[in-house]
């Protein structure tokens, strides 16, 4: 799934399409678990572009599931997408953005929107991190999905960037 998921990604830099601007893949000894992220924003971006950021997760029952490649089971990872993108009025704005994505989305995901700003601003722009969740484990059985998937996100960037801070 990671090989996929990155190649996806890093077709669409080379594309002209997105600029990836952060990369990660950790594997933690102490837990036996495994970690990539990668962030990235579109090519042709406001002055403060919305971010992606995709992260695949697996546990220690999900790695011995490939590992050991042991029958009956499914190895698969958590794969979660979060949005950056700055706002001025949350009221307003957190339920147009909210609506706008679940059209982009369909159901199927979870999505939560936390604000954050920095205390003693006179003007606050307050921070949206939007997360996306899915119900499921996504397995190998699922790579055919992950071109639409990467659609959505640059259609949900693409999204932010023309609706937040207006």
């Amino acid at each position: 799934m990671k090989v996929v998921l990155e190649g996806g990604i890093y077709d669409l830099d080379l594309a002209g399409r997105i600029l990836v601007t952060d990369r990660s893949d950790l594997v933690d000894l102490s837990v036996m678990s495994r970690d990539f992220r990668l962030r990235f924003i579109l090519r042709d971006s406001i002055a403060e572009p919305a971010q992606a950021h995709v992260r695949l997760s697996a546990n220690l029952a999900n790695l011995a599931a490939e590992i050991l490649e042991q029958k009956g089971s499914d190895p698969g990872c958590n794969l979660s997408i979060r949005f950056r993108t700055r706002i001025v009025n949350p009221d307003q704005e957190c339920h147009v953005l909210g609506e706008g994505i679940r059209q982009i989305w369909g159901k199927g995901i979870t999505m939560t929107q936390q604000i954050s700003y920095l205390f003693g601003d006179e003007s606050p722009q307050y921070l949206n991190n939007i997360q996306i969740s899915f119900d499921h484990v996504i397995t190998e059985t699922h790579i055919d999905d992950i071109p639409s998937l990467l659609n959505h996100i640059v259609k949900t960037l693409r999204f932010l960037d023309h609706t937040a801070l207006s």
